[in-house]
């Protein structure tokens, strides 16, 4: 399907009015698909998967950091690169630390099809589809290289999500993805457009230190624990129209280098920005901040505090007598 027109700046007219945030939003709900549509009935198991049962072809791994986890995911690691190679540019394979690696043989390729019980291989050029798939175990990706678009939309995992250190090397969906547990893509690498639109994050997520190096976007994803941004960098633009912060959002020590919107956020504690880099098109118009000024104490006031500083060295002095009252 041909994507969709986003407004890839991320930038809405400082005084557009609720029905174009919405419209925003609900483009957000079309690439996703419905979050009312995620039913687990309607899941796909994991293991019916093949794109899931190539990368845990020898063994499913509940804790990548335990000593015989750690074997197992470095051996399924292995298979899913070798396999993932021929997809994968020079630069690519060098950026990755891959080179010592040779693709698949004709005859391994075969081997591993027949213990799959599939004719042939995915094409490792074509999109890696996890999309409408319950994970009931824990999610090992930590560390893989995704060589084409990569489609989790829908997907629900129900234990922890393990995709620290991964490569995304084109576009990624994510949106309308269930997190029941603990999320994981600290040092993550997003090359290409990526979606998280309409997304859940029960369990609290990590992207801190993850790269983003084209658009982002998670409106109307929602964060009832504690979303972890710290020293992630967002190269091109960044958009959470109309997110749900429900409890800590760290942004410190962030870098923003395109336009950002918070159109329509609601943190209910006071989000955090220091050290940030914001670009000087960021936007906080109707963000809700209601349940945030409720908050007291020192770490409060220096949330509100970084904000005015940021508002006023972007001379969005109307934002910035906003947070004056904060």
């Amino acid at each position: 399907a041909p994507l969709p027109q986003w407004p890839t700046a991320g930038r809405l007219d400082e005084h557009a009015n609720n029905s174009i945030i919405r419209g925003n939003a609900d483009c957000a709900r079309w690439v996703a698909g419905d979050m009312s549509d995620n039913n687990q009935d309607e899941l796909t198991p994991a293991e019916e998967n093949i794109w899931y049962r190539l990368m845990t072809f020898h063994g499913v791994v509940e804790n990548r950091w335990s000593g015989d986890g750690r074997a197992t995911h470095a051996k399924n690691r292995e298979l899913w690169h070798r396999w993932a190679l021929p997809a994968l540019t020079a630069k690519r394979i060098q950026a990755a630390g891959l080179s010592g690696l040779e693709p698949l043989t004709d005859a391994e390729q075969t081997e591993i099809a027949g213990v799959l019980d599939v004719r042939t291989l995915p094409d490792p050029a074509e999109r890696v589809d996890m999309s409408s798939t319950h994970f009931s175990l824990a999610f090992m990706a930590g560390g893989l290289v995704f060589p084409r678009w990569v489609y989790f939309s829908k997907a629900h995992f129900n234990a922890v999500a393990d995709f620290s250190e991964v490569r995304f090397n084109d576009g990624a969906f994510f949106g309308a993805a269930h997190f029941d547990d603990t999320a994981y893509f600290s040092k993550a690498r997003f090359d290409g457009d990526t979606w998280f639109s309409g997304a859940y994050f029960d369990g609290g997520v990590d992207f801190s230190a993850s790269n983003f190096d084209a658009n982002v976007y998670f409106g109307d994803a929602h964060f009832p624990d504690s979303a972890y941004f710290n020293a992630a960098y967002f190269h091109g633009g960044a958009n959470f129209i109309e997110t749900y912060f429900d409890a800590d959002a760290d942004f410190s020590d962030c870098g923003f280098s395109g336009a950002t919107d918070f159109i329509g956020a609601t943190f209910l504690q006071p989000p955090l920005f220091h050290q940030a880099s914001l670009h000087q098109d960021t936007s906080f118009h109707a963000a809700n901040f209601s349940g945030a000024r409720a908050v007291a104490g020192d770490r409060a006031a220096r949330a509100w505090q970084r904000l005015k500083v940021i508002m006023n060295e972007g001379h969005a002095h109307d934002q910035e007598l906003r947070f004056f009252g904060y």
